[in-house]
């Protein structure tokens, strides 16, 4: 193709035109790709989180785009030559770069060989796309293939699946209406002693304060164990840890031949779904008996984004959790259930307060100090893993300070999808026939006394939880009942209010109806260590000491005044519950009388509630990449 001679000052002005066309080219096509990956998984997003992630996938295109030019414009000025072939070079180069990042979708290889290849075809277009009417028409192509692809994301996001009815359609023949409705809500990782309703002062928790206004408040509630699936499982079951042997001494899981509430409810003829942000759950086998189980917070996981926003070091849960999200799911599914005859028990577990403390920016700035800034405490949270900080790594004030902010705001935040939750419920399941149950399967060490995260203790931070119960035939709106009692409370009393509802035989529940409660004399809890943890703490803190005070399985038993602490050679600690909050202090040599009491209860104890013995390991399961991949990003697995 015969053209006008080539001169510096033509070369000059091509090779803006060159860049900008090879930006705009890339740009469009990374946008294009973020809005069909957008509109892909639109099921599974809520409107702002959508906002959100296009908002990435923009910045993704401008953060490879505006190198790309740059690279274009200096080969351009480098290279004055003009090629003939400049749309079809353009065109064969997005295509390219889609299939880039499909095979990058697919594993094929990681993202810097992603990066390498897009930044290796942007250089190549600059040698071709020179010839000035072909530049024109390849930015024109750009602009209008974007600008026809947001109306067709908004066209799939109108028609996301839906959700079916789950477990038994409808009852039997018989069964009447007169089983309530069952709600249990799991608030994971969250304190008592955050919440207004327990105590405190800073307004953190009206809704939840305003639900216990019109519920029974249990003040003296505890978890079975400090972390996940023990806790869940003796909710589900109503055993101890100590019978159901979902422990890391034993294994993560559940065996099948414990009966779960939502299979003896299913049984009844329940409907039975679950929404859970806590991925640990379903690898656990602790979704045996639901009819729908979906998991929620994982919009990141199957989004193409996520491998680039891994290598920048942005976490995949940046600003939710999956609140948003499970509280739109639920509402969805409870809509779409329609008229049944059938009972329903539903399960959520919200998970925001839980690592990493990152909930949205307008929370973060609402409780950090005036000398914290929201970007250095949001900086100071991705770098901060609890078991780390206990493996003697040096922590300043600002890193205590932002913790603690940060975990206050992400507890009023999911406060707010909380009550938006409810409201939800509420909506669609007549509050008067609808037993709800909201509580937590264990708190969060927040520095105090040099512990973090939810590991290698059983202090009242971890094991203290909020608990209310709302069914008006049965627990009084705005009765606050003292006295000691556990989540295996929770499945003993439920199955009590729906006849002929059969759990195991050897449940250590006991009826929290308010006319029969009697308060326990003492709770027993037990702590596991995690190994993982104690892996990471060698391997990335240099971690020198004894491990041996960690890596024993902690055993407590706990009065309303006193707590025994044993660890795995028997050595016993006491302390002073009242006049103690932070358990700092061992009396057990100023209180040997009140030790040895809690110790014969203990000792009777364990000879009345039966030990787990393994079997054939049914349940078992073995974590598949994508799985341990999962908990690795909510700090459950070592990398």
């Amino acid at each position: 193709m015969n053209g006008p001679p080539i001169t510096a000052k033509s070369t000059e002005r091509a090779a803006p035109r060159c860049a900008a066309t090879v930006g705009l080219c890339l740009y469009a096509s990374i946008a294009i790709a973020g809005i069909a990956d957008l509109a892909g998984n639109a099921v599974a997003f809520s409107r702002v989180e959508s906002v959100e992630t296009l908002l990435l996938w923009l910045a993704l295109g401008s953060f490879v785009a505006l190198p790309a030019a740059a690279c274009a414009m200096g080969l351009s000025l480098a290279l004055p030559r003009r090629s003939p072939s400049g749309v079809a070079a353009v065109v064969l180069w997005a295509v390219l770069q889609s299939g880039i990042l499909l095979a990058l979708k697919a594993g094929w290889f990681g993202v810097p060989i992603a990066l390498v290849l897009s930044g290796g075809l942007g250089l190549a277009s600059a040698r071709l796309a020179r010839a000035a009417d072909p530049l024109a028409a390849v930015r024109t192509a750009c602009i209008l293939l974007l600008l026809a692809s947001l109306p067709a994301a908004a066209i799939v996001s109108l028609f996301r699946p839906g959700y079916g009815a789950a477990g038994p359609a409808r009852a039997r023949a018989g069964e009447g209406g007169e089983r309530p409705n069952v709600v249990l809500i799991v608030l994971d990782t969250l304190r008592a002693d955050h919440l207004g309703a327990y105590g405190d002062p800073r307004g953190l928790s009206p809704g939840f304060d305003a639900l216990a206004a019109r519920s029974t408040l249990y003040e003296e509630a505890f978890a079975t164990a400090p972390w996940t699936v023990p806790s869940h499982a003796s909710l589900f079951t109503g055993l101890h840890p100590r019978t159901h042997g979902a422990t890391c001494e034993h294994h993560r899981w559940l065996d099948d031949r414990f009966t779960t509430l939502a299979e003896a409810l299913g049984e009844r003829g329940y409907e039975t779904a679950a929404f859970s942000a806590n991925h640990y759950l379903l690898e656990a086998n602790l979704a045996q008996g639901f009819g729908l189980y979906r998991p929620i917070g994982e919009r990141f996981e199957t989004l193409w984004i996520r491998p680039f926003l891994e290598v920048l070091g942005i976490p995949a849960k940046w600003a939710d959790h999956g609140a948003a999200e499970g509280v739109e799911a639920v509402e969805r599914y409870l809509g779409e259930r329609g008229a049944t005859a059938a009972p329903l028990f539903l399960f959520v577990n919200l998970i925001e307060p839980h690592w990493r403390y990152l909930p949205p920016l307008a929370d973060r700035r609402a409780f950090l100090p005036e000398d914290l800034g929201v970007a250095r405490a949001t900086l100071i949270s991705l770098d901060v893993y609890g078991p780390l900080l206990m493996a003697g790594k040096q922590v300043g004030g600002p890193v205590e300070a932002a913790v603690r902010a940060l975990y206050a705001a992400a507890v009023r935040y999911q406060d707010r999808e909380l009550v938006r939750l409810v409201e939800a419920i509420d909506a669609h399941l007549d509050p008067a026939r609808t037993l709800l149950v909201v509580t937590s399967d264990h708190g969060e060490n927040l520095g105090e006394c040099g512990r973090w995260d939810h590991v290698f203790a059983v202090n009242d931070h971890l094991i203290r939880v909020p608990l209310i119960v709302r069914y008006p035939p049965v627990f009084p709106a705005g009765k606050r009942i003292a006295g000691l009692c556990q989540l295996v409370d929770v499945p003993a009393t439920i199955a009590e209010l729906v006849p002929g509802t059969r759990l195991g035989e050897k449940i250590a529940g006991r009826s929290l109806q308010p006319d029969r409660f009697e308060p326990r004399s003492f709770i027993v809890a037990a702590g596991d260590p995690y190994y993982g943890h104690l892996e990471r703490m060698a391997n990335v803190a240099g971690f020198q000491r004894d491990v041996g005070e960690l890596a024993r399985p902690l055993l407590a038993i706990r009065s309303r005044e006193k707590k025994l602490v044993l660890n795995g050679r028997g050595e016993p600690r006491l302390v002073a519950i009242a006049r103690d909050r932070d358990e700092a202090l061992d009396v057990l040599g100023q209180e040997p009388e009140a030790a040895g009491e809690l110790a014969r209860d203990l000792e009777k104890w364990l000879s009345e509630v039966p030990a787990y013995v393994r079997e054939n390991a049914s349940g078992a399961t073995s974590l598949t990449r994508e799985a341990l991949e999962r908990l690795q990003r909510m700090g459950y697995a070592g990398k």
